[in-house]
């Protein structure tokens, strides 16, 4: 890591950062077969938070990297560049455009009768075709993984992809202003419920008591 300059301290998602420093420099990052048992925030707003730091994070990482996009493509190479495109530019671009696509689609289609909107017919078939066809697939192979990894009553909460989406959008926008105005700023959120549990667990079977500061 010292050898490729350490992470960006005013990067707040410094695993971005640093996973394409590496790559930059001839190291393969991947992927080891094993299970994180860290857990999400459950409460919606550190959620919101926690997401807005993600994805800002990603877009100081395209910004930094691509301030001179030709010299990043000539030393990185078109496999490089796909994934730059599709997971750092493309994760925070699909999340700022989800609501707009969103409501374009919709609007066209339920005021289209009442103001005449000017559209190819075929274009707007084919957006209401990507907006129920990619939803339906997302929630089906979504589903499928949650019921495979744990049980069938994780699973069913896939249907509520599209509202995960929407709450996506809300972090990207949050995170778009943020770049703006406030860039390095680091939203600490908490992780999930395990330590809070255990400390319960501990406290009603009377084995200790945690103190909290």
């Amino acid at each position: 890591m010292v050898e490729v300059g350490g992470w960006d301290p005013y990067n707040v998602t410094e695993d971005a950062d640093l996973g394409i420093r590496l790559a930059a420099w001839g190291y393969r990052v991947d992927v080891i077969d094993s299970t994180t048992w860290e857990e999400a925030t459950p409460q919606l707003m550190p959620w919101i938070r926690q997401r807005t730091r993600w994805i800002k994070g990603y877009l100081v990482t395209a910004a930094v990297n691509l301030r001179r996009p030709a010299r990043w493509l000539r030393h990185n190479g078109g496999r490089a560049a796909l994934t730059m495109v599709g997971l750092i530019v493309g994760t925070p671009a699909n999340f700022l455009l989800y609501p707009v696509t969103l409501a374009f689609t919709l609007c066209a289609w339920l005021l289209g009768p009442l103001v005449q909107i000017r559209l190819p017919h075929d274009l707007l078939v084919l957006g209401l075709t990507n907006l129920v066809v990619m939803n339906v697939l997302m929630i089906i192979t979504s589903g499928i993984a949650a019921w495979r990894r744990y049980n069938w009553r994780i699973g069913i909460f896939a249907v509520f992809l599209p509202v995960y989406w929407l709450l996506h959008a809300a972090a990207a926008w949050r995170a778009a202003y943020q770049l703006i105005f406030d860039p390095h700023r680091w939203e600490k959120t908490p992780h999930g419920l395990g330590e809070d549990y255990q400390d319960s667990m501990v406290d009603n079977h009377g084995l200790a008591h945690t103190a909290r500061q």
